[in-house]
């Protein structure tokens, strides 16, 4: 699509459509996953809530009811960075979403919603696994410097080792 971004149809077409979209697809789902919950939030000991919506919120200790709504806010604003952030260069794309890793990071491990702390740990070595990943891999993103091979394949290792530490971590 050679269409140039915010102006012309893009502006009065798509641009609509995408806040409608967004509105729909990204929006909604996380406040009617909310709103359901905080309806039966008193109710969640029930054997008919457990069975309808116990996928929702088992996995959270008792007041973090609403957590799998912030979870999905969180991936969209995973999301909003990849589709955003396509306007960027590739350094400022990925610090940004080194910043969006470290909120999200910040947010699971200070609230510590889930009931197997396991899991808590786990995520947060998987987010600190990626911001390690995403920020070696500003190593060749600086314009204008060139990596040789014997530093490329040695960050390349590096990345390749965290990335497999992760997975054994995971499966003990």
């Amino acid at each position: 699509m050679q269409q140039e971004c915010y102006s012309g149809t893009h502006l009065s077409v798509y641009v609509p459509i995408g806040v409608v979209a967004v509105f729909m697809y990204c929006l909604l789902p996380p406040l009617v996953s909310y709103l359901l919950m905080w309806r039966h939030r008193k109710q969640l000991d029930d054997h008919h809530v457990g069975q309808v919506y116990g996928f929702l919120y088992k996995r959270y200790r008792e007041r973090y009811w609403y957590w799998e709504s912030v979870l999905q806010l969180e991936t969209l604003a995973l999301v909003a960075v990849e589709v955003f952030g396509r306007a960027l260069v590739t350094s400022h794309q990925a610090l940004l979403l080194l910043a969006v890793f470290l909120v999200i990071g910040a947010v699971n491990m200070t609230c510590s919603a889930m009931r197997s702390h396991f899991l808590v740990v786990l995520e947060f070595l998987s987010l600190s696994v990626l911001s390690l990943t995403v920020t070696l891999g500003l190593y060749f993103a600086i314009e204008g410097e060139a990596v040789t091979a014997s530093e490329a394949s040695a960050v390349g290792i590096i990345m390749l080792v965290i990335n497999a530490s992760l997975l054994a971590e995971g499966k003990c």
